[in-house]
């Protein structure tokens, strides 16, 4: 893979830092989003019923970014704090990325996964991103992103 497919492993807003996973923080993302049915309802994935699942997809996740391929993500947190609120998503593909979401509850309609997508789309892409057709909440914040 060309180093410049390769998206950055922290990426920073005026409110959010976009870091890593670690597998330590299965936990907080349990408690605070990958456990809630509302949350959860729209996307690829169930929700999580236990935290050691998550945790093994944490690691997988850093097993894709070790590799430098597959699915991309990175842990949402609050500026200033190291716990994750939600999480955000790329697939990079044939010249082409999809996103994919979460975000605590408490932290809904805010404008925090507007600044954190807008932040991953203006990433300097060897061809400009696309995504696939989401739900209603994916077509009120991607006009926001570019």
């Amino acid at each position: 893979m060309e180093t410049r497919t390769r998206p950055p492993e922290t990426l920073e807003t005026a409110r959010l830092v976009a870091r890593l996973p670690r597998v330590d923080d299965a936990p907080a993302a349990f408690a605070a989003y990958a456990s809630d049915p509302a949350v959860t309802r729209y996307l690829a994935w169930r929700t999580y019923e236990a935290v050691e699942p998550l945790a093994g997809f944490l690691r997988s996740t850093l097993e894709a970014w070790a590799a430098g391929q597959g699915h991309f993500a990175w842990m949402l947190c609050i500026r200033g704090t190291d716990s994750p609120v939600g999480s955000i998503g790329c697939e990079i593909e044939n010249g082409k990325a999809m996103f994919g979401y979460a975000l605590s509850r408490r932290f809904w309609g805010q404008g925090l996964m507007s600044e954190a997508l807008s932040a991953l789309v203006i990433w300097p892409w060897p061809s400009r991103p696309s995504s696939a057709p989401g739900p209603i909440a994916m077509s009120r914040i991607q006009p926001r992103c570019g």
